[in-house]
């Protein structure tokens, strides 16, 4: 039921992580997959500079050893003032709440994808999520606590289809204004 072909939340968490040229002692993966539980996007969180990066997985090529190093090749951007549109509209799994971390505080998108966080949207406790290793979609979940757990298979419709918030553009004004006086 369960293979080396999957990888769980937990088996992402904390990992070293090698991205073209940039090593990362320690990191987090979070898969962004839609309700039907397909991973468009994939999330890095550095928990060494703090910094997020994501990058589409169809761009990238991902290898996830059972020990060891991560490796990602392709282009991952970084997050600076807010989350992406494509992160906004989709799920992640972060039973840790890492993105409330105070470190993360200054950082507009950490408040914002943790909007994403699909923990508390299933009707029993979720403890963890199993993704197919090439990260093309999710496929496990165990469900329950410690007394009472279940594995289960995700199908469509566990999850609500995500719609993301709507942002307005403020258009900052610049320079000297002059008052009438009358």
């Amino acid at each position: 039921m369960i293979s080396w072909l999957t990888v769980t939340a937990a088996g992402l968490h904390g990992r070293s992580i090698q991205m073209d040229s940039q090593f990362v002692e320690k990191a987090t993966m979070f898969p962004f997959f839609d309700h039907n539980g397909m991973i468009e996007y994939v999330a890095i969180v550095d928990e060494e500079s703090n910094q997020i990066r994501f990058g589409r997985v169809a761009e990238l090529d991902i290898r996830i050893p059972l020990f060891g190093v991560i490796s990602i090749e392709g282009s991952m951007e970084r997050v600076w003032r807010s989350a992406p549109d494509q992160l906004m509209r989709l799920w992640h799994f972060d039973p840790w709440w890492m993105l409330r971390a105070s470190r993360y505080r200054n950082l507009p998108a950490a408040t914002e994808l943790i909007e994403t966080n699909c923990v508390d949207e299933f009707e029993r406790k979720v403890q963890s999520m199993f993704f197919y290793r090439d990260f093309s979609r999710m496929i496990w979940m165990t469900i329950g606590d410690a007394s009472n757990v279940s594995i289960r298979r995700f199908r469509a419709g566990m999850l609500s289809k995500r719609i993301p918030p709507t942002r307005t553009i403020v258009k900052e004004q610049r320079g000297w204004a002059v008052a009438p006086i009358w």
